[in-house]
């Protein structure tokens, strides 16, 4: 249970941050708390969102190795060519 109370909080860090470094936002004179607090509402909104529409969690494990699976097939091969 404790696994389930630390991982949103040590997982918030590195998305915001990929999200910001995306926006263009990655410098510490570009730091705006408001957009800080609009992203880490929408990673919690979205997760929340996830949580109740996939109550089940072999279904989300299931979306998400989908997903990578694909990304991986396609991204791998064009990398190393």
């Amino acid at each position: 249970m404790l696994n389930l109370f630390l991982m949103i909080p040590l997982n918030l860090f590195p998305c915001r941050l990929h999200l910001l470094v995306l926006l263009g936002r990655d410098k510490e004179e570009d730091f705006d708390k408001s957009l800080h607090m609009m992203l880490t509402a929408v990673l919690i909104l979205l997760s929340a969102f996830v949580a109740i529409v996939y109550p089940d969690i072999v279904g989300v494990l299931a979306l998400f190795g989908g997903t990578c699976g694909s990304m991986i097939s396609i991204y791998i091969p064009g990398t190393n060519f």
